[in-house]
């Protein structure tokens, strides 16, 4: 696969291809976005475009580019995290950015430069960052260093600063759809995925059927403490249901989920048809629901959710922006 082969990218590809034709290369990239949109893609055909001498922007079939996609060729490092043997966490350690930089200083073997990835860059621990640092702050002649993150909040703002970034969205849904039909899931398995992680690829594809059950589960949760607001059951299943969220991956993953299901229910209680709604795993509890809650209370619960959303990402107590969140929703009208 050749760069202009990535799909649902055109701003990132079209960045790359550009330096490339202008021979404007920096000496680092950091590849951002979310999982499963197209970064390490990119960064394989972006490295085979880098070392390739038969066509600007690399061909994808001469004995370079297949070396570089099958991991083989000796002027291009991998480096992932969570690979390091005994390894106990998924993050990325200081001897093994050691190792890389020193990698990097050695001459190329056959290619004009040396190309090293970094995948998962986001789990360098602080150590193995400030060990990097020091290569970008002087980078060896002839490399180039691409950084594959899906965050960049992990990072230092140093190394940051030091990198061309090159950001990547979330696919359209339709394309993210054909994708996940190309890897076998049903049609309509497909579209819901894809309408659900809002062209985000790792969440589609780990939305499987155990997660579209949780997601089922939660819903029900969440619509009986909003229909049940007032009273004493409603705040003691809401603090219930902090409690068991209170993990903060899980609960920015439960309050984004509901902050969908609340969006559903304020289309369905203006009026909005099936067609509109994210949520067709859980439209018909939805519009069971919408009749029996004012728009002006869905309104102050998808606040609650997006309020406890941004408190979380910005390093809030999970459980604490659970809890009121969720006590908002059973709060009396």
């Amino acid at each position: 696969m050749v760069l202009h082969d990535i799909e649902g990218q055109p701003r990132a590809i079209a960045l790359l291809e550009a330096g490339l034709r202008a021979g404007r290369l920096h000496h680092a990239y950091l590849f951002t976005g979310p999982a499963g949109v197209g970064k390490e893609q990119a960064a394989r055909a972006f490295a085979q475009a880098l070392l390739c001498g038969e066509r600007p922007g690399g061909c994808g079939s001469c004995s370079t580019c297949r070396r570089v996609e099958k991991e083989i060729h000796p002027d291009v490092l991998w480096l992932r995290g969570g690979e390091e043997e005994g390894e106990s966490s998924r993050e990325i350690r200081v001897q093994r950015i050691r190792d890389l930089c020193a990698a990097l200083q050695l001459v190329p073997i056959e290619a004009p430069r040396k190309v090293a990835l970094l995948l998962g860059a986001e789990r360098m621990n602080a150590a193995a960052q400030n060990a990097l640092l020091k290569t970008l702050e002087e980078p060896p002649p002839r490399t180039i260093l691409i950084l594959v993150s899906e965050g960049d909040e992990a990072i230092l703002s140093t190394i940051r600063s030091r990198c061309l970034r090159v950001s990547f969205g979330p696919l359209p849904q339709e394309l993210l759809a054909r994708q996940l039909e190309r890897e076998g899931i049903a049609p309509e398995e497909a579209r819901l995925r894809a309408s659900l992680s809002r062209g985000d690829g790792g969440l589609a594809r780990a939305l499987d059927a155990a997660g579209l059950a949780r997601r089922s589960g939660l819903t029900s949760r969440l619509l009986s403490i909003a229909s049940n607001a007032g009273g004493e059951a409603a705040t003691l299943d809401a603090l219930g249901l902090a409690e068991e969220l209170a993990d903060r991956e899980v609960a920015l993953a439960a309050l984004r989920d509901a902050a969908l299901v609340w969006r559903d229910l304020l289309v369905l209680g203006g009026g909005g048809g099936r067609e509109l709604i994210v949520g067709r795993d859980v439209v018909a509890a939805l519009e069971r629901a919408a009749p029996r809650l004012p728009p002006a209370r869905v309104l102050r619960g998808l606040a609650a959710f997006r309020t406890a959303i941004g408190a979380i990402e910005g390093n809030g107590s999970p459980r604490l922006q659970l809890e009121a969140a969720l006590l908002r929703l059973a709060e009396a009208a």
